[in-house]
């Protein structure tokens, strides 16, 4: 659910945020 993963970046630090959006960057590119 991606209001879920939206949930965790609002509650968490900078940090945290960059973290997952690195991760769901690299995630793109397994799917292409």
């Amino acid at each position: 659910d991606p209001s879920f993963f939206i949930n965790i970046n609002l509650h968490n630090t900078r940090d945290s945020n960059l973290f997952f959006q690195a991760l769901f960057c690299f995630e793109q590119m397994l799917v292409f």
